[in-house]
């Protein structure tokens, strides 16, 4: 039973820091093809980004763990930080959003490369988007703090939206961590086919 949105990062975190490097990648290049909506519709609000370079790296991540090609070099992680929107220049949450996108893809870069190093804290990335649209529907605000966040931490997972990003995580989770054979291009399809509706985060009028 999760309690809160903290308790399931970090049991997330702790199950992401024990998978094998391809398997971590994979993790964050599912989150990243889930809510890359909310990149592409940073870009075309804010008229700053590029959807064909964050699109160019997840599709060579994918490539990659389908054994097509060799994936992502060290280049890929210098061209990913320069489409990266700087939070001083652009509001939250949309600067936020499209940062979490680039971060999973980031991730999982990061993990096909040998000599980076891999932190499970990343998972925190893969919710914010979906607690801080709720957080957002509760209280009207992004972000609360103190006693008021504690209460906030746990009404979060009881969000019907929430709770089914956390579920689909979840079984994810579980399926990279068993023994099973895993096909890249099936997840792909699963995480394209239920991409976050971008409607829901932005204020696309504005």
């Amino acid at each position: 039973m999760i309690e809160s949105i903290e308790d399931w990062i970090q049991r997330t975190s702790d199950r992401l820091a024990n998978l094998p490097r391809s398997r971590f990648s994979l993790w964050f290049a599912y989150v990243a093809e889930r809510i890359m909506p909310l990149y592409e519709t940073f870009v075309r609000k804010h008229s700053w980004g590029d959807t064909h370079v964050l699109r160019q790296e997840l599709d060579g991540i994918w490539l990659a763990l389908g054994g097509v090609s060799t994936g992502p070099n060290a280049e890929s992680l210098a061209r990913l930080e320069l489409i990266c929107p700087d939070g001083e220049f652009f509001d939250s949450p949309d600067s936020t959003y499209a940062q979490d996108v680039v971060i999973c893809v980031d991730a999982s870069v990061r993990a096909l490369l040998a000599n980076e190093k891999l932190e499970g804290e990343w998972s925190e990335f893969a919710v914010e988007p979906v607690r801080t649209m709720a957080c957002e529907r509760i209280t009207g605000y992004l972000s609360v703090e103190g006693e008021e966040r504690t209460q906030l931490e746990t009404q979060i997972v009881k969000n019907l939206d929430v709770a089914a990003f956390l579920a689909d995580l979840g079984d994810l989770t579980d399926l990279l961590a068993s023994d099973e054979d895993i096909d890249p291009e099936l997840l792909r399809r699963r995480a394209n086919k239920n991409q976050l509706n971008p409607c829901q985060y932005f204020d696309v009028n504005s």
